[in-house]
């Protein structure tokens, strides 16, 4: 049996849910690089309670200690390490789009992958000039890692998996230089494929992801805002 020290673990994250419980508690879904994990913060809405330490898309340093007999870990310490969400309705809903995908998409065994393509992407919607182009990368690379990417080529997007020459029901249109340019996401690093981006349609592009999502992953709830604000 392992010692009360043993309980306390410290960890990093990326806060990408909230659930508020009648009682003031909260329970907290945060990414990190080891997977996603829940934890609960006592009386986090109440006054002086840690709910403004951990809201959405923040990127923190947390302290948790777990009760061999209890679910979740309760939060005992946070740190903000930095505040990665937009006040811009656009680039927030995006930022909402990615952090859906990566909660349903990024599993303990690829995380090590998945948890810097979020924190990239995130910073990138909140800070680039044109917040499509890191919507765009990190969402296809986040599908990437979790094994749903598209294979094949041409300029047609199916939703069942693959880019094709041809077209088909369904399908989106990303044009010769739109599936480059995804070509580029899916095979290139960073830098490299957001340059390929930067001269893409990414009117097509950002339609091709968000029907794809939708295609691989049933019931993305971010999806409709999301378009709602691209509209």
């Amino acid at each position: 049996m392992g010692t009360v020290s043993d309980r306390y673990q410290t960890l990093e994250g990326v806060v990408l849910r909230r659930r508020a419980l009648p009682s003031g508690d909260l329970v907290v879904g945060v990414l990190t690089p080891g997977g996603p994990v829940e934890v609960l913060a006592r009386s986090a809405q109440r006054p002086g309670g840690r709910s403004g330490r951990i809201g959405l898309f923040y990127r923190v340093r947390f302290q948790v200690y777990r009760r061999p007999e209890r679910e979740l870990a309760t939060l005992t310490q946070v740190a903000l390490e930095e505040a990665l969400a937009s006040q811009k309705p656009l680039r927030y809903a995006a930022q909402g789009f990615l952090g859906e995908l990566a909660w349903r998409t990024v599993s303990p065994e690829i995380a090590g992958k998945g948890y810097p393509v979020l924190v990239s992407a995130l910073r990138g919607v909140k800070e680039a000039e044109e917040p499509r182009v890191p919507l765009v990368w990190g969402g296809f690379r986040l599908l990437l890692h979790a094994g749903h990417a598209p294979t094949g080529a041409g300029p047609y997007l199916h939703l069942e998996g693959h880019l094709a020459p041809e077209p088909a029901p369904g399908a989106v249109f990303l044009g010769e230089e739109g599936a480059a340019a995804l070509k580029a996401v899916l095979t290139q690093p960073g830098q490299r494929a957001i340059r390929h981006l930067a001269e893409a349609p990414l009117d097509r592009l950002v339609e091709g992801l968000l029907r794809y999502a939708e295609a691989q992953l049933e019931g993305l709830l971010s999806v409709r805002a999301l378009r709602r604000l691209l509209a």
